[in-house]
């Protein structure tokens, strides 16, 4: 049974900013792939949530890189995953709220 996922809303803003950037500076073709990709990612953790670490700060909140550089972190409830942030790796990890 796969898990019911909510998208929060500074993850929409994220991933907007993702594909914007991407479609700005490479092309809509790789900005097309990274939305697949996190697609991809999101379907495997709705059909298996442990499938990735967890958060070393918080043990419910778990992260899976979408890219090298993308790294989205959610939590798992009883019948739900609520996506909460997706962190650009190449930052200064200090900025991450998560780890």
């Amino acid at each position: 049974m796969a898990y019911e996922v909510i998208i929060s809303t500074d993850v929409l803003k994220s991933l907007d900013a993702v594909v914007f950037y991407l479609e700005r500076k490479w092309s809509v073709n790789v900005a097309k792939k990274f939305l697949r990709t996190f697609y991809k990612k999101v379907d495997a953790i709705a059909i298996n949530p442990s499938i990735s670490r967890k958060s070393s700060r918080y043990p419910t909140i778990r992260k899976i890189f979408i890219t090298k550089h993308n790294i989205l972190y959610y939590e798992v409830f009883e019948e739900r995953i609520e996506l909460l942030q997706i962190f650009d790796s190449r930052q200064n990890p200090a900025k991450n709220i998560f780890e």
